[in-house]
């Protein structure tokens, strides 16, 4: 996103939807373990 983009929430949910500048976007996270043991996060932003 960008500065003066419009965020809004449809559904707040696993996975989530989201308005994005009148896009559609659907929001999943995920993560896995790192090399040292530590979790690391991800989000996987898919247009509807």
């Amino acid at each position: 996103m960008a500065k003066g983009d419009i965020l809004e929430y449809i559904e707040r949910d696993i996975p989530a939807i989201v308005r994005i500048n009148e896009v559609l976007y659907k929001v999943e996270l995920g993560y896995y373990y790192g090399l040292i043991g530590n979790e690391v996060y991800t989000l996987k932003i898919t247009e509807l």
